[in-house]
């Protein structure tokens, strides 16, 4: 009885532990993963200037975005400022900004805000606007392999997609099982050795 106990608190266990786990955010880029880093372009210094760029999301659920910065001198005077929208209905949906002294070269710049539903297969505009000094501050990378969006400067039309990803919070099936993979691993390897060593 108290064997069988032992196990059913141990499985509770294990299986809340991986259901914990496999609560993360889901990353999908807006851009061409096959573009190698190396080649990737960046707008320049964005002072008082309007970027826009148009994506599909791929989850039901919309937690968040991650764009890749360039950063040239001190940026603590500059401040991103982004707008989100939904491009059918030209509603307002997320409005925010951050100070430059977050934006990092090389790095993807986290922009969290709370959680829009209904998102699976629905185009979506992000517009952001740099303000800072003149010489130092903050742009974005970009790929131009022509097979995505473009973007827009000033409502300009450019060529490439901005280096942007997606992120959703949810629960993943995969890590899941790979989790409960990983503790049955554990727990057998676990016994082999105890047997080895008793």
């Amino acid at each position: 009885m108290k064997k069988t106990i032992k196990y059913a608190v141990l499985f509770v266990l294990f299986m809340t532990f991986a259901f914990v786990y496999s609560h993360i955010d889901k990353l999908h880029p807006i851009y061409n993963e096959q573009v190698d880093n190396s080649e990737y372009l960046n707008t320049g210094i964005l002072l008082d200037t309007q970027l826009e760029q148009t994506f599909t999301m791929k989850e039901n659920t919309l937690d968040g975005l991650r764009i890749k910065c360039v950063t040239v001198g001190e940026t603590s005077d500059s401040e991103i400022v982004y707008l989100l929208k939904e491009k059918k209905t030209g509603q307002i949906l997320r409005k925010g900004n951050v100070n430059g002294i977050y934006a990092e070269n090389n790095k993807f710049l986290n922009l969290d805000f709370e959680t829009i539903e209904n998102c699976n297969g629905r185009e979506y505009q992000i517009i952001f606007q740099v303000e800072g000094t003149e010489g130092n501050g903050i742009g974005f990378y970009l790929e131009n392999s022509g097979k995505d969006m473009a973007y827009t400067v000033d409502g300009e039309q450019q060529k490439g997609t901005l280096i942007i990803r997606t992120v959703t919070h949810k629960f993943d099936l995969e890590t899941f099982f790979i989790v409960i993979l990983f503790e049955l691993y554990f727990v057998v390897f676990i016994k082999i050795m105890y047997k080895l060593f008793k």
